[in-house]
């Protein structure tokens, strides 16, 4: 093997080693890019707030409301 074939030889794998971290980077990139978007189109959609709205309806009451239980204080205070 003479020098200027050794160089040459050398010279390609640098070259080839480049394209190889070029396309990594290139890739990577474009997942980010694409997890960004998607990460934002989930946040636009979750900011958006969803209102239910209804009208009640009027009805006579037909009987009273009765509670099954009394509410006493524990403990009473006098206050002056």
């Amino acid at each position: 093997m003479t020098t200027g074939t050794h160089s040459t030889s050398l010279r390609w794998i640098f070259i080839v080693v480049l394209l190889v971290m070029a396309i990594l980077a290139a890739v990577g990139i474009f997942k980010r890019s694409h997890h960004m978007k998607v990460l934002k189109q989930e946040a636009h959609d979750a900011d958006t707030q969803q209102v239910v709205v209804f009208s009640p309806l009027v009805e006579s009451a037909t009987s009273a409301l009765v509670l099954p239980a009394n509410v006493l204080a524990f403990k009473d205070a006098s206050l002056y």
